[in-house]
């Protein structure tokens, strides 16, 4: 049984289940009945399917959701990768949302080599890992020359047990993207949206996802819209990052760049050395390293949306052997 808030948007109905899945709002109302099921034996999955199993953990709250989780009873649908002792279904929300947010026929097409910014870095909710990140590229001079904003000057620290601070400094200032970067009319959900211009004018993004101390891979439109864009990219996340994303099937440009900060468990080494590499790389001649990356980032965006239909397609299937296993 599906219950009618859980929204499964590539499950073909009616299905048969052995089990229930329900919403995350449900499993916090309802506890004690779900309990009660659990206690008889029936298989649950608890669907979000556009946070990370991070946020649930953090929502629930709970020690006695724990244990029905780590027994796989209660199972989780979410778009994030997770420990592989929780079933958990990723149903990579974020790649469908944004692929379905655009107008505009992508990848880009890039005509000019004339570009005003050296790269793209756009945040929203301040996260302690950005706001660490700012401050340094703007202490090293990095953000002069980029097309960057922070739309909130005060840190959201997320999820306590996640979180850990980079910054005595408690605020930041607002910074919008420079005039004419900004789309005029703003659709329903438009972090999903590429916007052309702000590719067009830099050389590479720089994207700061929304997870970074949590140990598994939760790729939002922050990585896809560059990817679907066209555009080379450096990636501020989680350790191991780059590695779930080649896993996935797609390419990076370590032979370009230095990815190695990828692999440093501790967050602040991981910060630095994503900083030096970004400093290393607006000192070489960006138009050369946009042309080097130019067959990645096709072949990238061509996976994307291989990655998206195949999942479409193969959901039902996915979603009914996790919920009978």
């Amino acid at each position: 049984m599906v219950d009618t808030d859980v929204v499964l948007t590539y499950v073909k109905r009616p299905i048969d289940i052995d089990g229930r899945v329900i919403s995350l709002k449900t499993l916090l109302r309802d506890w004690e009945q779900i309990r009660q099921e659990l206690n008889h034996g029936r298989v649950i999955a608890v669907e979000k399917t556009d946070e990370s199993v991070s946020t649930i953990w953090h929502v629930i709250k709970n020690a006695e959701v724990e244990p029905w989780i780590r027994s796989k009873q209660l199972r989780l649908i979410t778009s994030s990768d997770s420990d592989p002792g929780i079933a958990n279904l990723n149903a990579e929300h974020f790649l469908s949302a944004t692929v379905g947010s655009q107008e505009i026929d992508i990848p880009v097409q890039y005509q000019t080599l004339d570009r005003p910014y050296t790269f793209l870095f756009t945040n929203r909710k301040i996260r302690p890992h950005r706001h660490y990140l700012i401050q340094e590229l703007k202490r090293k001079g990095l953000l002069v020359q980029a097309l960057w904003s922070c739309l909130d000057e005060h840190t959201t620290h997320g999820h306590p047990e996640h979180t850990r601070i980079y910054t005595k400094e408690t605020n930041i200032s607002i910074k919008h993207l420079d005039p004419g970067y900004d789309p005029v009319a703003a659709p329903d959900w438009i972090d999903g949206v590429i916007y052309p211009r702000q590719h067009q004018d830099t050389w590479f993004t720089l994207v700061s996802e929304t997870g970074f101390e949590y140990p598994h891979s939760f790729r939002t439109e922050k990585i896809w819209k560059p990817i679907l864009a066209g555009h080379p990219f450096v990636v501020c996340a989680n350790a191991g990052f780059y590695r779930d994303l080649k896993n996935l099937g797609f390419r990076t440009f370590d032979h370009l760049i230095d990815e190695s900060f990828d692999s440093i468990i501790d967050g602040k080494g991981r910060l630095d050395g994503l900083i030096a590499e970004v400093q290393w790389l607006c000192g070489q001649d960006l138009q050369e390293f946009w042309q080097a990356t130019r067959d990645i980032c096709l072949y990238n965006h061509t996976r994307a949306l291989e990655l998206h239909n195949s999942l479409k397609k193969d959901f039902t299937q996915r979603f009914l052997e996790f919920m009978n296993a």
